[in-house]
């Protein structure tokens, strides 16, 4: 177990964020954290990291955070490049810094034991090397450079400025740093927002494979289906954890769903036989009947209307995408640098188009999940 949260409540003034929340973070998990906008998965993000602090610390009842001995936690958030100008490898390279530490003393030593022959100075040297092939030390520019190309740049972009580079592939960049840093924990939020086709599917890749434990907030749910061990559902007024793959999460939501138009079906079929026994003759359907979904319901008309609305949101999303990338190129044009009210306009239009996103997704969630609900019932 690398991480536990117990009985979690988040309060923001009068407003209640997050309510009884426990559950565990195991190795190699990678659970992907599901809910509607505004419940809370973001806020749980940064109760993680130590953001923020549980509202209930004072409270009598075991509640608190537990960590298994000191956890690397690598947090994903909003991009940003303090310096437009460094260039890409400059930005990748500060995740090295600990290794060119490591090197800097491992010559300084070196230079000493040229002059002296010294006991200690051979054993910091020593643990010095053990220490350099823990950080992947001797490797970390083939490293940097062999993601750098998965992530579908050339190896020359690595001399372009940051602020050359679209705001998609800045966001390839920040991801090319984190799994660089190899973090025990790590925190995404919506990971494949903004990013282009052949990124998301780098990325996919190398989350499948890594050996650390992931958490990662998303809409996606190719993404999701793909890369999550377990779901973190945010869910009426609970947080329920699933230690299963995204398919496996539906159809147990399924079984609940299913147990719940059971109990639905029995309680028509009294109301029905109530009404038999009132009345001896037949009688247009009630408003009760109507909501018999096995009696009235034409399950191939609605199987189809969900399909097409699917498609419908899936367009949607990629004109969304591209009125994104227009106005995120626009944002770089050198030549409103200095017009302020200009770029004012342009992040707020930004800001738009990405919440316009989030909902986008989330219908389209909730429309797979009717989608594969009603195939199972068919």
């Amino acid at each position: 177990m690398r991480y536990q949260i117990r009985h979690a409540i988040v309060k923001y003034a009068a407003d209640l964020i997050l309510e009884d929340v426990n559950f565990e973070i195991h190795d190699t998990e990678k659970i992907a954290v599901i809910g509607r906008n505004g419940c809370g998965k973001t806020t749980l993000l940064k109760l993680i990291t130590g953001e923020i602090e549980m509202s209930n610390l004072d409270s009598d009842e075991e509640c608190g955070i537990t960590r298994a001995g000191e956890q690397r936690i690598g947090y994903l958030r909003q991009i940003s490049f303090e310096d437009s100008n460094i260039t890409a490898e400059n930005e990748i390279l500060k995740v090295f810094e600990p290794i060119f530490v490591c090197e800097q003393r491992m010559h300084e030593i070196s230079e000493l034991l040229q002059v002296q022959s010294d006991s200690k100075l051979l054993s910091e040297y020593a643990k010095l090397q053990s220490q350099m092939e823990a950080l992947r030390g001797y490797s970390y520019r083939k490293d940097m450079e062999t993601m750098f190309q998965k992530f579908g740049f050339r190896l020359d972009d690595l001399h372009k400025p940051m602020g050359t580079f679209s705001g998609g592939q800045q966001t390839k960049i920040a991801f090319i740093k984190l799994l660089l840093s190899r973090p025990d924990i790590m925190l995404l939020d919506e990971p494949t927002n903004h990013m282009d086709l052949v990124g998301k599917e780098a990325l996919e890749k190398m989350l499948k494979v890594y050996t650390g434990t992931i958490l990662f907030v998303s809409h996606d749910r190719y993404f999701i289906r793909e890369v999550a061990t377990g779901i973190l559902n945010f869910e009426a007024n609970q947080v329920k954890y699933y230690p299963v793959g995204y398919d496996e999460f539906l159809e147990k939501k399924g079984e609940v769903s299913r147990a719940n138009d059971i109990k639905h079906e029995k309680t028509q079929k009294n109301e029905k036989q109530n009404l038999a026994d009132k009345e001896s003759k037949k009688q247009e359907p009630t408003l009760s009947d109507v909501f018999d979904k096995k009696t009235y319901y034409n399950p191939g008309k609605i199987l189809s209307r969900l399909k097409q609305q699917l498609t419908k949101y899936e367009k949607m999303l990629q004109e969304s995408e591209d009125r994104l990338a227009e106005l995120q190129l626009q944002q770089m044009n050198p030549e409103i640098a200095s017009n302020y009210e200009k770029l004012t306009e342009l992040s707020l239009a930004i800001e738009q188009e990405e919440r316009t996103q989030e909902s986008i997704l989330e219908r389209m969630m909730e429309t797979e999940d009717e989608l594969f609900q009603l195939q199972n019932e068919s």
